[in-house]
């Protein structure tokens, strides 16, 4: 069981999240600005909000359940980096600086980005996280483009363009002009 916090100066945590037994605060304002499922999740109105929360209690309680590691919506795969991968998310979310690992710790959180409502904002943090830490490409561009593609984000599907065009299979030219089609380029 491990647990992080995300702090700001000033402010409270109202938050309590549960992500396969790992626990997280943070705060519902950031949660409901960047991620369309938070708001409503945080927001329905079948919620009962009391008219004042003690100091010491949390206003939102958040978990996710799961039976296999194999079958569960956004979360398939090693538990480790489905958790890293949310952590990653929750810093994009309260506007911190993130990294990546590996192409597909960027995948993992693409997944999850997609099922939170959330992949404009991680498209937008993308390309900073890029020159911080460029990610290696040259080994798997073809994901890279496909994850691109998805987050709408024109700097990573032009350096995977880039590393591809001397690899012109069958696979990588459908997949460039599906790609290509859906930016309107």
């Amino acid at each position: 069981m491990s647990f992080t916090a995300f702090r700001k100066p000033g402010m409270k945590e109202d938050v309590h999240l549960e992500v396969l037994h790992t626990y997280f605060t943070a705060y519902s304002v950031f949660l409901k600005q960047h991620s369309k499922f938070f708001l409503k999740f945080l927001d329905s109105p079948n919620k009962a909000r009391p008219a004042t929360v003690p100091a010491d209690e949390f206003v939102y309680y958040w978990v996710t359940i799961k039976f296999s590691y194999q079958d569960y919506g956004p979360y398939r795969g090693r538990k480790k980096e489905q958790i890293s991968a949310f952590k990653q998310l929750l810093c994009v979310m309260h506007n911190n600086p993130i990294t990546f690992n590996s192409m597909d710790g960027l995948d993992i959180m693409t997944q999850l980005a997609d099922y939170y409502c959330t992949l404009p904002v991680l498209s937008r943090v993308l390309t900073n996280a890029m020159l911080r830490k460029p990610l290696n490409i040259a080994q798997h561009a073809v994901l890279g483009l496909e994850i691109g593609s998805q987050l709408r984000n024109a700097d990573l599907v032009r350096d995977c363009v880039c590393y591809l065009s001397g690899r012109w299979d069958l696979h990588i030219h459908s997949l460039l002009r599906r790609c290509f089609s859906t930016h309107g380029e």
